[in-house]
């Protein structure tokens, strides 16, 4: 990778992971209900499953799921039943105070790190960005560049969310408005994934 592709990089990183989809509005939704620490291992699942499939992109294990259409419907489908099963969590979540009486608990890394498998829509990200950022002339080089941009760029922009999610702990501070918001939450995330099942 040539030193000016940088810079592209780094912006094409940070559009991804700063604007709103599944992962940000999980970490939002933490970020009111559990505070910037306690979501760590959540945000720290979504990098270590990112990582993990640029590198798959990049050994070319995409063309596979690609040249097998049942692999990826089948992708799909545990990817929708997963994406469900995390909404209800949102949607369940009880306010910050009660969370910690009745047990509930932010997402944790595995959970974090699988939702990334099963989301094609991180499967096309991670494939566009091994195509357009490598050349294929010295791969493990272009590699390591691509995964160390990506993970210094990506962490503060997720980042954002939880710390947003902490100021709006302050306005939501009733049990029932922790208990709407919640809802709201689950809500956009299924929303967010319906034009991926769709269109791919």
């Amino acid at each position: 990778m040539a030193v000016e592709m940088i810079g592209p990089l780094a912006l094409f990183v940070f559009s991804l992971s700063v604007t709103p989809g599944p992962n940000n509005i999980m970490l939002l939704s933490s970020g009111i209900n559990f505070g910037y620490q306690r979501t760590l291992p959540h945000m720290a699942g979504i990098l270590f499953g990112m990582v993990l499939m640029l590198c798959l992109a990049g050994v070319g294990f995409s063309a596979v799921l690609q040249s097998a259409p049942w692999a990826y419907q089948t992708l799909k489908a545990v990817g929708l039943v997963y994406l469900l099963y995390l909404a209800w969590r949102i949607g369940s979540a009880s306010a910050v105070s009660e969370s910690r009486e009745s047990g509930g608990s932010p997402f944790s890394f595995f959970e974090a790190m699988i939702f990334q498998w099963v989301n094609p829509k991180a499967w096309v990200i991670s494939t566009t960005m091994i195509s357009l950022y490598t050349t294929g002339e010295s791969i493990l080089l272009e590699m390591s560049m691509v995964l160390l941009v990506f993970m210094l760029v990506c962490f503060p922009a997720i980042s954002f969310w939880v710390i947003f999610g902490g100021w709006l702990r302050k306005i939501l501070n009733s049990p029932a408005r922790v208990r709407i918001f919640n809802t709201v939450m689950a809500v956009l995330l299924v929303l967010s994934l319906i034009p991926v099942f769709v269109k791919i």
